[in-house]
């Protein structure tokens, strides 16, 4: 698709040419908040590696896709019959050329097991009432692009689900539970995505008024596939906005001066030990 094409707003393209097209994504922006020079390594360096999709990532693909979209599954999905590995399905004629149609047409190849292990987490999590509440009046992943007012760089978004009213995204995770989750929030800095989802809301909506509230869905990967919905307060919200702040400024300088450190602090740092562990004295 060509660059020409790319304006300001909200467009309704692929996620494969959402991450062709210019503009900074969330993920991007905070690798630079906490390390410009792997930032300048995943994605400045004239001989980065390619960027390969992960197991783990290709299964939250496609649990997003079987709870957010359901109607456009098969469109983009084709499912082995029961069992059929996916190293297998070359071994008899018929099926091989189904699946080699599949792949022309560009859809993904999954097994059976696959398809049903994502069909009873999407189960386990419409029976939330809260959660099934709130994937409804919405619209999923459209992709935003809006222009940083201080630094001039062009960012882009793209929510798993969002209302007039609310934005929600859903994760997987290893403990649903509030303390569990608030760990994955720190730890893979989901704060920082919800305050640039926020943020590309409100410049591609000036007309709504106030600020969306920002939901997450927590769906645990081990049965039953326990489902909670959250909402991210405001403290979380401006700790992530600060944090974003830093990364574009990083990424501003960077591209200005060609100066990417290995880290955004300066001189040696201290450590100290976590609270448990002084607890053990």
């Amino acid at each position: 698709m060509a660059q020409t094409e790319l304006i300001t707003g909200f467009k309704q393209i692929s996620n494969a040419d959402y991450h062709a097209w210019e503009g900074w994504s969330s993920s991007q922006i905070k690798l630079a908040s906490t390390s410009p020079q792997r930032f300048w390594h995943a994605y400045i360096n004239p001989d980065r590696p390619e960027r390969t999709e992960t197991e783990s990532m290709a299964f939250g693909s496609l649990v997003h896709k079987v709870i957010l979209e359901p109607d456009l599954f098969d469109s983009e999905y084709f499912t082995l019959p029961k069992g059929v590995a996916l190293g297998d399905w070359g071994k008899t004629q018929k099926l091989a050329g189904k699946v080699q149609e599949a792949k022309a047409a560009g859809k993904l190849v999954i097994d059976q097991k696959r398809r049903d292990l994502a069909e009873r987490m999407a189960d386990a999590a419409r029976e939330h009432p809260w959660i099934a509440e709130a994937l409804k009046g919405g619209e999923s992943e459209v992709s935003g692009f809006w222009t940083d007012a201080r630094t001039g760089l062009l960012l882009k978004y793209r929510p798993d689900y969002r209302t007039p009213r609310y934005l929600v995204d859903y994760k997987t995770t290893i403990d649903s539970s509030p303390a569990g989750f608030v760990r994955e929030i720190m730890k893979y800095g989901y704060h920082q995505s919800a305050a640039h989802y926020l943020d590309g809301e409100a410049a591609l909506h000036a007309d709504e008024p106030g600020e969306k509230p920002f939901i997450f869905i927590a769906q645990e990967k081990d049965p039953p596939y326990v489902a909670e919905l959250f909402v991210l307060d405001q403290a979380f919200i401006n700790l992530g906005r600060h944090e974003n702040r830093r990364g574009l400024d990083v990424i501003a300088t960077g591209l200005s001066t060609g100066d990417w450190p290995p880290r955004t602090g300066r001189g040696p740092a201290v450590l100290c030990p976590p609270s448990w562990a002084r607890k053990m004295q």
